[in-house]
C-alpha cells in the first residue's frame, strides 16, 4: 500500500481506479467509489474547490495544487495534488491520474524550522558572543554583529572568504587541527 493515494478519473468526472490509500482517505470502499462522480464523492460545494483544477487538467494542463483535506476522522490535513491528463492521439484528453499525498507533517517541520531559524537569528543578534559559521571547505557563510566587531570588519568583508584569511599562523593550525577532527 502506497502512502498517497492514486486514482483515475474519466472525462465525465468518473472514478474508474482508486488505490487502497484513496479509500482510507475517502472513507469508503473503492465499489462505493468506482464508477460515481467526483461531486457525488464529496459534494457539490467541495466540487466547485475543485472544479477550476479540473477544467485545467481537461484542457490538457498538468495541474499541481495544495488544499486543507478533511479526513473520515474527521482531522484536516494539508494534502499536495497533481492531476496529470491522460490523452489519446496526442490530442484527446479521456480523463487524469490523481497523485495525492499528506504533506501535513512536513509543512509542520518546515514551519517549526523557520521557528527555530528566526529564534537563532535572534540570539545571534543580541548576544556579545562572536558567531561565525563555515562550510566544509572553511568557507565563511554566516556571523553575527558581535563576530564583525570583533574582527573589526563589515559582514560582506568576512562573508565567502575562508577562516585562514582572518586568523595568524599558529591559530590556523589549531583551526586545521580542529577541522580534520569533525
Amino acid at each position: 500500500n502506497l502512502p498517497a493515494l492514486i486514482s483515475y478519473i474519466d472525462q465525465n468526472l468518473r472514478y474508474q481506479f482508486v488505490n487502497e490509500t484513496a479509500t482510507e482517505w475517502y472513507g469508503m470502499r473503492s465499489d462505493e467509489i468506482i464508477g460515481r462522480t467526483v461531486s457525488e464523492i464529496f459534494g457539490e460545494a467541495a466540487y466547485e474547490g475543485f472544479r477550476s483544477y479540473i477544467e485545467r487538467v481537461l484542457g490538457g494542463e498538468e495541474v499541481r495544487f495544495e488544499l486543507d483535506f478533511v479526513f473520515p476522522d474527521g482531522a484536516a490535513r494539508l494534502v499536495q495534488a497533481i492531476y496529470i491528463h491522460h490523452f489519446v492521439n496526442k490530442s484527446e484528453v479521456i480523463g487524469y491520474f490523481v497523485l495525492a499525498h499528506d504533506i501535513s507533517k512536513s509543512h509542520e517541520v518546515e514551519k517549526d524550522l523557520r521557528t527555530s531559524q528566526r529564534m537563532l537569528g535572534d540570539l545571534l543578534a543580541s548576544t556579545q558572543e562572536g558567531y561565525w559559521q563555515i562550510d566544509n571547505q572553511t568557507f565563511t557563510v554566516e556571523v553575527n554583529q558581535s563576530m564583525c566587531r570583533i574582527l573589526d570588519r563589515e559582514r560582506d568583508e568576512i562573508l565567502g572568504k575562508t577562516i585562514f584569511d582572518f586568523v595568524d599562523a599558529e591559530n590556523a593550525n589549531t583551526f586545521r587541527n580542529q577541522i580534520a577532527n569533525r
